[in-house]
């Protein structure tokens, strides 16, 4: 098929439509597509519509694309708006936040999702606050309803989509990593401002005095490496879902099959040491819990002939697909002694979690349901404050010698243990950065966790007790609890104040918070809806 050029007089190129294409060859389908994009465009540019001058150019492009997107994902049946509104009406019992649903049709076009997609996208890439009441998006949105419905009858459908999200346990893994990389970087929705994440991220990377010695200069290892974070684990302000959940979402396949899709966020990285292959896999023991992993011969290509079992160590991460691991990502080796690895055992602090085996990953779980019991009843409760850090210090100090005395002063220290410590340098035990902190400070136990602390808290609370608040503190107020304070923290706060001072920046409406802060835990703050593993690690015998 010959190659189309862009629609004549269009500001928009075949390269904007395809950033958000799992495919590079652009056709007679997307030609149709990027034509109604232009016609978009064309509205949101006018400077009578408040947009124009307000976003620059380039933003209003990304715009008018991604919501032809969504035009595309609705005459195609592709899955990922139901994906979002069937996430959003399990957690708030609703489709969409802010707008009055008592027409909507979940089945059909609706303003109202034009509206929430309009906000969110130009909140999210501008990382400004935006009333979703603005005026000039609750007419952009009528606009494009009525314009995108007029084409709902000649609007042209494939069956790519059905083709390409149709999987099964067969699938090779590498075919389902593009089934990731395209719902992670290459749909309307995660990818803008997953790809500009991404961007920020090399940036600073590159920046770094340590980037030519670790990466020997090459972007592209590095991008590929961040990449699979973004594939695996990264969390979305759409409903705080990881690339895998979303996928499990899409996938045309058996219901049995999803679980396995959504474990893809359990990968593993760490460094593993080379212990012997055969005729399908390599055999790797991941250096810090000693157990091995049977990984995919064909994840790599590695020279076996070259390689001494027990003498070549290696930082990866595997991912386990329907019980088979598989190396994803970039694969960095170097020669290690007997010493050296005894060293890095005990020098990696925490362990990946999924690095343990299912009887350890329970052990370290029911430690940290002891630790959390221990926390509540010296304590009395789960959340503490304390003057400052120091004294925060010293009260968990004197926590942990009560523990100990209560709970281990019969048990001898396991050899491995004793090991660990004398591996411990000097600097391993530098004072908390706890006392470097002279302003209040909070303390509290994360359940399946551990203990975290924030100095936001006690502020938060001071301006929740405010009998009134300016402006300013207003503002300051709704930074803290969304920008700076771990979201459970929230969300037990709400059980002990009143939260009648929190205000949206740009909406007069005194409950619009109380409706929809759920939502905005999960919007702001969708790394904290991670699941939860235990703060702690093991230490294992030889």
């Amino acid at each position: 098929m010959s190659k189309l050029k862009r629609p004549s007089n269009s500001p928009l190129t075949t390269a904007d439509w395809l950033v958000y294409r799992p495919y590079k060859l652009f056709q007679a389908y997307d030609n149709y597509y990027l034509k109604l994009a232009g016609k978009v465009f064309e509205y949101f540019n006018d400077p009578n519509n408040h947009f124009r001058g307000i976003w620059d150019r380039d933003a209003l492009k990304k715009l008018s694309i991604v919501l032809t997107c969504h035009f595309e994902d609705f005459a195609n049946e592709i899955g990922l708006w139901r994906a979002l509104t069937e996430k959003h009406q399990e957690l708030y019992g609703y489709a969409l936040p802010f707008y009055d649903l008592e027409n909507y049709d979940p089945e059909y076009l609706n303003p109202q999702d034009f509206a929430y997609l309009i906000w969110h996208h130009l909140e999210k890439t501008s990382k400004k606050i935006i009333s979703p009441y603005a005026e000039s998006i609750a007419l952009a949105a009528d606009f494009c309803y009525v314009f995108f419905e007029e084409h709902i009858d000649e609007a042209p459908v494939t069956d790519f989509y059905e083709q390409f999200l149709d999987i099964d346990e067969d699938i090779p893994f590498f075919e389902l990593k593009k089934r990731l990389k395209w719902m992670a970087l290459q749909n309307y929705l995660l990818g803008p401002s997953y790809i500009e994440d991404m961007r920020d991220r090399l940036e600073k990377e590159v920046e770094k005095d340590s980037f030519n010695k670790q990466w020997q200069g090459d972007i592209g290892k590095l991008a590929y490496t961040l990449e699979d974070d973004y594939l695996f684990a990264k969390t979305a302000s759409w409903g705080a879902m990881d690339t895998p959940q979303w996928l499990a979402a899409l996938a045309r396949c058996d219901d049995r099959l999803r679980p396995a899709i959504r474990r893809l966020n359990q990968k593993i990285f760490g460094v593993f040491v080379y212990e012997g292959s055969d005729d399908e896999y390599y055999h790797y023991k991941l250096v810090n819990t000693n157990r091995v992993f049977k990984v995919r011969r064909d994840s790599i290509d590695l020279n076996t002939k070259k390689m001494k079992a027990g003498s070549e160590a290696g930082a990866f991460s595997i991912v386990n697909w329907c019980g088979t691991w598989w190396l994803s990502g970039t694969y960095s080796a170097w020669n290690v002694n007997a010493t050296q690895l005894e060293r890095m055992r005990y020098k990696i602090a925490n362990a990946p979690f999924y690095g343990w085996t299912e009887e350890q990953q329970q052990h370290l779980r029911s430690m940290a349901d002891d630790l959390e019991q221990g926390f509540f009843e010296y304590f009395g409760d789960r959340l503490v404050l304390f003057e400052n850090g120091k004294d925060a210090e010293i009260a968990f100090q004197a926590q942990q010698k009560w523990w100990n005395d209560k709970k281990s002063l019969d048990k001898q220290p396991s050899k491995s243990f004793d090991k660990f410590m004398k591996m411990l340098d000097k600097d391993d035990n530098k004072p908390s950065p706890l006392y470097d902190d002279k302003g209040q400070i909070a303390a509290c136990y994360i359940p399946g966790g551990g203990v975290i602390t924030s100095t936001a808290v006690p502020l938060i609370i001071e301006l929740l007790q405010a009998n009134s608040l300016s402006k300013d503190e207003a503002r300051e107020l709704f930074d803290l609890v969304f920008l700076e304070c771990e979201s459970y923290l929230i969300t037990l706060l709400q059980t002990r104040y009143s939260f009648k001072n929190l205000h949206h920046p740009l909406v007069p409406d005194p409950d619009f918070m109380d409706k929809h802060l759920p939502f905005f835990l999960r919007y702001y703050s969708p790394e904290a809806f991670q699941p939860v593993k235990p703060f702690i690690s093991l230490v294992t015998e030889e």
